[in-house]
């Protein structure tokens, strides 16, 4: 029989299997966009990442809305803090990022 901990590292397992394959599915094409359009700041990172991860909760939405809130709310802040690290290592470490994440000049008369 499996015990309390087993069963915790289990739903932990089967969360991380859809999450983390929607994390890139997701995520990557949202890195693109937002690179495309200069959102490289950490605020649009945070923000892109709470979206995401509320989204990835919808799965676990079984246990009713109540339920989903308190998912949405964790897998927000997971998200929030994912795309924080993936922030530092992927913008802050790239200087060619760095670059696009300026605010565009006004342009001269």
């Amino acid at each position: 029989m499996l015990g309390k901990d087993h069963a915790s590292m289990g739903s932990a397992l089967f969360a991380a299997s859809f999450t983390v394959t929607g994390a890139v599915v997701i995520g990557v094409p949202a890195f693109l966009a937002m690179r495309r359009k200069g959102w490289l700041r950490l605020p649009h990172f945070l923000a892109g990442g709470a979206l995401i991860g509320a989204l990835l909760a919808l799965p676990l939405s079984a246990s009713g809305f109540t339920g989903y809130l308190i998912f949405a709310r964790v897998f927000a802040g997971l998200g929030a803090a994912h795309a924080s690290a993936f922030w530092l290592i992927s913008v802050v470490a790239n200087t060619a990022l760095q670059r696009d994440s300026r605010p565009p000049r006004p342009a001269a008369d």
